[in-house]
């Protein structure tokens, strides 16, 4: 079975003093390399440049949304649960609730959430690329989907906007 990475860009604003999400999920494609780097996750015996820290306190609404399930046995689509499954995951430690009501409960696999500044993503993106690069035996090696990743980062700051990239993997 495959990991991949559910990755949300957002940025703060002064008034109101919150998070945004820039263009909802996004995925740079499957690389367990940086995954590793990145997060621990997939890691087949390298340095992990960071370890995960779980979701920020102040997680932009979209994001938080994304990252949850609605406790429910009225219907079952998608990003829906049934109040019984919902028990079992709580009960056996694969998930939580998010409210007091109840009414929200965390993937039951999903897991190592995280979340990065531009800086930190840019020293990720950098190791992978030498590593990649050495195994080959090129001089360079460049990941393009997450340079576009770390540029919409600097982006935002270059405006003046806090930026980060928050993220947590599936089986």
């Amino acid at each position: 079975m495959g990991c991949d990475i559910h990755c949300y860009i957002e940025y703060k604003t002064e008034k109101p003093n919150m998070w945004w999400n820039f263009g909802g999920r996004i995925n740079p494609g499957r690389n367990y390399l940086i995954f590793a780097l990145l997060a621990n996750v997939r890691n087949y015996d390298i340095e992990p440049v960071l370890y995960p820290k779980g979701l920020p306190d102040d997680i932009g609404f979209i994001t938080g949304i994304d990252n949850r399930l609605y406790v429910t046995d009225d219907y079952d689509e998608e990003g829906c649960c049934s109040r019984e499954n919902a028990e079992k995951w709580v009960e056996a430690g694969a998930s939580e609730y998010t409210n007091e009501r109840k009414a929200f409960v965390t993937h039951p696999d999903w897991h190592s959430h995280s979340w990065v500044t531009p800086n930190e993503l840019e020293k990720v993106v950098k190791e992978g690329e030498e590593i990649i690069a050495e195994e080959c035996g090129v001089d360079k090696f460049e990941l393009p989907e997450w340079y576009m990743v770390l540029e919409i980062l600097k982006k935002f700051e270059e405006w003046g906007y806090q930026a980060r990239m928050v993220f947590w993997f599936d089986n």
